[in-house]
Formats: C-alpha cells, structure tokens, sequence
C-alpha cells in the first residue's frame, strides 16, 4: 500500500511521504492526522501515494502511544484512568492533566517536525480521527500553556481538523435507546471487537431531525468497509490490542466520558476565549452522513450548542463545518482522493461522495 518507512520523532511513529520532489517549504502544505480507536495509522495508507498526484502536499501518519512503534504508556501513567479510582473529584483531576499531556506530546511532535522541515506560516493542518478528534481538543485547549518565547507553534497551523469525530470524543452524552456493540450483552468479550468493526465501518440511513437515527443495523449496500478488506488489509489496519478491553484506549474513553474530561476540553476550545495567537487558528469539523449513529449525534448535538450559544451572545470560536453526503466512518478508505482533496480545501463546502462511494464499493465487491 506504501513504500514509506516508519519514523520515530519523540514518543511517536510515523509515516511521512516527504515533500513534493519541486516543492519548497513556501509552496506546499503538510496534513497531519491521527487515528482512532483500535486502528493505527495505516487505516489512512491510501492517501500517502496521493500526496504528490495532483496536489502539492506532504502527508504524515502518526501512531498515537499503545500503537506499534510508538511509545507504550507506563503503569504510573495509564493509573490515572484506573477505574479504580473512587473519588470523583480526584479521578477528574487526574484524568484532566493526563490529557494535558497528551497535547503536550503532540505539541512537542509538531514543532519538531516544523523545525527540521523548515516549514512555512500557515502550512500545517493537523486532524484527529474518530476518538483521535479528543487529542485536538485537547491540543486547542492546552497549547498556549505550551508556548516558548522563541518559538511561535500557533503561526505555522492553518487549521485544527475533527473528522467525523463520534460523540463520547467531543463528550456529549448519549441519546436515549442508543446501541454500543462493545457493550452488547448478547456478544461474548471476544465476539464483541468483530460485531464493532462490522458496526463502526458500516452505512447507516439516518433522518434529518436529531432524533431519528439508525442505531443497530447498517444497510446491506453498500456493505460495511471491514467486509470488503481483504485479510492482509485488516492486518494491517487493525491493532487488535490498541482496541482490546483495559487497553489504553479504552481506558481513555472510558474515563474521557466519566469524568467529563472530554466535555470540558470541547467547551474549553469552542466556547471560551483564548487571547494568545492560538484563539484564532480554525477549527473544522468534518461529519459523515452515514456513519454510525454517535457521528450524526454528535455533531447535532454540536449545532445546537453552538446555535445556543450565539443566541445567547457568548464566544463561539472560529469554526467551520463540513458536511460529507453518502459516507461512513472510513471516507480516507472508501475515495481517498476525494477526503485528501477535503481534507486539504481551503474552501468549507459540503461534499457529495454518494455516486464515488458506490462506484468504489461496487468495483471492490466483485
């Protein structure tokens, strides 16, 4: 899928296509994103061979810590989400600051990278993945604490990507009657990480008003992206112990969700005001259409705060929203060029993959 090699900058791995053969660090823009729950960086190896074809731009892939090459974490630092943890108030204090530092690390990661490459103003975009989205809020929420006199991270950023972040990362609470097959009853602990993948990569037909969601079965065409993978494909793009039961993953969710961590990094980034250069950077929040339920519950549930909130006359950060019509929850996977195209647009249009999406499914279903 690529020839790239993996990289170690700090406490992470990573893939890098490099910059463009003709480029100089004024011409082109590096895009750097993180995955989510369960699947390392290779979930988004489709795009790397893109990255010199038609658009002027260098693609990194980090591994967030737990996954392959990246640093594990410590017992000390994975016991500050033990669920052991029985008093709430400490629980949320220590679950808060390791969030911290998680955006310390990215931060850390960032100028490094910005440093050596000898990158522009204004050419960085950085996005987080599904549970990934978290580590953007927390980087919004925490960056200016970060900052070095010498040294400016917030003035080489164009922009701060959610895509299509589910709704336990950005820390809105559940809808009533909501299904979770990590949760299911019906499933034992090791049936359960398959009927998810099944569930997760699957299209669902939603309604328009936010309470008419489709919570269990996704639609049978175009069948659910795991089931097309071929089995190297889910090799490589599954970290079956970064996605297991008191992985850290799991724990990060888990307590991101009990202790409102993740609620709070969300209100800290989007609905209060920042005075240092870091106020200012965008904020896009990219949402499939047919991903599974907690995708179109959390961004509705994001509307109407925000519309809350400017009614209300309160600080609303600067921010855009992009819709992408007939996608799942793995649009890097299903049309590539098309999320690299998004990803990359300087312009927040909604997108129409229906027809791409089908043809693609349609080719790899035969």
């Amino acid at each position: 899928m690529t020839d790239q090699e993996w990289q170690k900058l700090g406490v992470f791995a990573y893939l890098d296509s490099g910059a463009p053969p003709t480029g100089t660090s004024g011409d082109y823009t590096t895009l750097v994103l993180l995955h989510g729950y369960g699947r390392p960086a290779d979930i988004f190896g489709r795009l790397l061979p893109l990255a010199n074809g038609g658009v002027s731009s260098r693609i990194v892939l980090i591994n967030r810590r737990g996954y392959p090459g990246s640093d594990p974490f410590t017992d000390e630092e994975l016991a500050a989400l033990s669920p052991t943890v029985q008093d709430a108030s400490e629980g949320s204090k220590s679950a808060a600051h390791f969030m911290k530092e998680r955006a310390r690390e990215l931060y850390d990661f960032l100028g490094r990278l910005i440093k050596s490459g000898g990158l522009s103003d204004n050419s960085v975009i950085i996005g987080g993945f599904s549970i990934g989205s978290s580590w953007m809020t927390a980087l919004l929420a925490h960056a200016a604490s970060f900052g070095a006199e010498d040294f400016n991270l917030a003035q080489y950023i164009r922009r701060v990507v959610l895509l299509d972040p589910p709704s336990v990362a950005t820390g809105y609470p559940f809808p009533e009657g909501a299904y979770y097959p990590l949760t299911d009853p019906s499933f034992t602990p090791e049936e359960r990480p398959k009927h998810f993948g099944r569930w997760v990569s699957g299209y669902f037909a939603h309604g328009e008003v936010p309470w008419a969601l489709s919570f269990r079965d996704p639609l049978d065409a175009p069948s659910p992206t795991n089931e097309r993978m071929s089995a190297g494909e889910l090799a490589r793009t599954i970290y079956a112990p970064g996605g297991a039961s008191g992985s850290a993953d799991s724990l990060i969710a888990s307590a991101g969700q009990k202790y409102g961590v993740f609620d709070e990094l969300r209100r800290a980034t989007v609905f209060r005001p920042q005075e240092s250069a870091w106020g200012d950077v965008e904020l896009r929040y990219i949402w499939c259409d047919r991903s599974a339920w907690p995708v179109p519950w959390g961004f509705r549930s994001f509307r109407v705060e925000v519309e809350e909130a400017r009614g209300s006359g309160q600080y609303v950060r600067k921010h855009s929203v992009v819709r992408v019509r007939g996608a799942n929850h793995y649009p890097h996977w299903e049309a590539p060029a098309e999320t690299l195209r998004l990803l990359l647009s300087d312009e927040a249009s909604d997108v129409d993959l229906r027809d791409v999406i089908a043809a693609n499914t349609s080719v790899a279903s035969q």
